[in-house]
């Protein structure tokens, strides 16, 4: 029988978490010859009522608060038609849970799957987990008696930054990349040019999805214009709004509602200039290299694809010349060897667990 494979992942948002979610079903997919593919989406489209807005506050003419809870009504209409794993499916046809590579592990978004997880002997994986900014202090202990269940009972636990290894080393975990190194099957050694070709990616301060600060954008904003003048640029955006947003830059744009477009996209390109962990992830996979834009704890993860980091207080000529002095053939080179070589490590971990 083919089996059935849950991950916990979002659909139709970030995609960046498509991203990652390749990356698991390419290695599944040398292992198992036939696999059929489940989701719990965690887009916050489906889960922002039942979690932040499930209540409703009425004042009356004399002063009293009315409170109305939504609950029951939210448990009959938000999330219920997605085609994802939802509560009424339970586990009866799943043979693994896997969580994928997002700071998204545990929390309110995940809650619903894990506590019923917590209940049943589910064979479970973390591949690629992260941390994210405000739990620097956070403890094992101090996680939810529910995931700290399923944690236990992990066959393998990857993280992908040490904030996430530190939290979980007491479980024997293993810090490695994330899976979104794996998320093209094929990669192609890119070459020095003399006209290079370049993406420019990033969230903008006000982004719906997790934003820059506006420092950070400030600066990307004053290199994207320097280096407009003097390579072939386009900027590639990964969100609708980032459309208008990008626009006044007066480069060419690339965007897709599609993640698996992006692949295509990136393709196109020498070099990847981002704040975007997962552009960097998704260009890695096909051998291209990035300079990444640190702008928040979750930058961390780009050294998994092996790619340069700039601090927005480095001078703008000083990441120019940089780049104009950057060997693109050798380090192509250098990230598909390291994409083999952590892919077997990753097969060689997960055939003894996924069979």
């Amino acid at each position: 029988m083919h089996k059935n494979i849950l991950l916990s992942t979002s659909y139709g948002w970030n995609c960046g978490d498509d991203f990652i979610a390749f990356g698991v079903r390419n290695l599944l997919d040398s292992i198992l010859p036939e696999v059929n593919y489940i989701i719990y989406n965690r887009n916050p489209d489906l889960h922002k009522q039942r979690t932040l807005y499930n209540e409703l506050k009425i004042k009356l003419e004399d002063g009293r608060i009315f409170k109305i809870n939504l609950d029951k009504y939210i448990n009959k209409t938000n999330w219920v038609w997605d085609n994802s794993w939802h509560i009424r499916n339970n586990f009866d046809n799943i043979d693994y849970c896997i969580f994928a590579g997002t700071p998204e592990w545990f929390g309110k978004m995940v809650s619903p799957m894990v506590s019923i997880l917590s209940e049943t002997n589910l064979p479970v994986i973390y591949l690629g987990v992260g941390g994210f900014e405000g739990r620097e202090n956070l403890s094992f202990e101090n996680l939810p008696e529910s995931c700290k269940s399923v944690l236990r009972r992990s066959k393998l636990l990857t993280t992908r930054d040490s904030q996430a290894q530190n939290l979980l080393s007491k479980l024997g975990s293993h810090q490695l990349p994330c899976p979104a190194l794996f998320s093209s099957i094929k990669e192609t050694p890119r070459v020095n040019n003399n006209k290079l070709k370049i993406a420019l990616s990033t969230q903008p301060d006000l982004s719906i999805q997790p934003l820059s600060s506006k420092g950070v954008y400030d600066y990307t904003l004053k290199l994207f214009s320097t280096l407009k003048e003097e390579f072939n640029c386009e900027v590639v955006c990964h969100y609708i709004d980032e459309i208008k947003e990008m626009s006044h830059l007066n480069i060419p744009i690339r965007y897709s509602y599609n993640a698996d477009d992006y692949f295509k996209i990136y393709n196109k390109y020498d070099l990847v200039i981002t704040t975007r962990v997962h552009g960097a992830g998704a260009s890695a996979s096909l051998g291209v290299p990035s300079f990444v834009i640190s702008h928040s704890k979750r930058t961390e993860t780009v050294r998994g694809f092996l790619s340069e980091l700039i601090t927005p207080n480095t001078k703008i000529n000083d990441v120019v010349d940089k780049i104009r002095s950057f060997d693109i053939h050798k380090r192509s080179l250098e990230i598909i060897e390291h994409k083999k070589k952590i892919r077997d490590i990753y097969i060689e971990k997960l055939k003894p667990i996924i069979k």
